[in-house]
C-alpha cells in the first residue's frame, strides 16, 4: 500500500467521520447519497450526550473538592 500525504489523510478522516455521523448515507464510486434529516437528529443526540458527560464531570469535580 502506498503512503498517503497529509491532505489525503485528513480528507479520508473527515469523510469517515461524515459517514459515521450519518451526513453521508452511502458512497458508491464517485456518488454519495446524503442523509440530512438523520444528521440533524444524530447531532442533537451527540449534543445531549456531551452535555450529560460535562454535567457528570462537573458533579464529580465538585464532589472531590468537599
Amino acid at each position: 500500500m502506498h503512503c498517503m500525504n497529509a491532505d489525503l489523510s485528513d480528507l479520508l478522516r473527515l469523510l469517515q467521520n461524515l459517514i459515521r455521523l450519518g451526513t453521508i448515507a452511502e458512497v458508491n464510486g464517485a456518488k454519495a447519497r446524503a442523509a440530512w434529516a438523520d444528521t440533524h437528529h444524530r447531532m442533537a443526540e451527540l449534543g445531549h450526550a456531551a452535555r450529560r458527560q460535562h454535567a457528570h464531570l462537573v458533579d464529580a469535580h465538585r464532589g472531590s473538592r468537599r
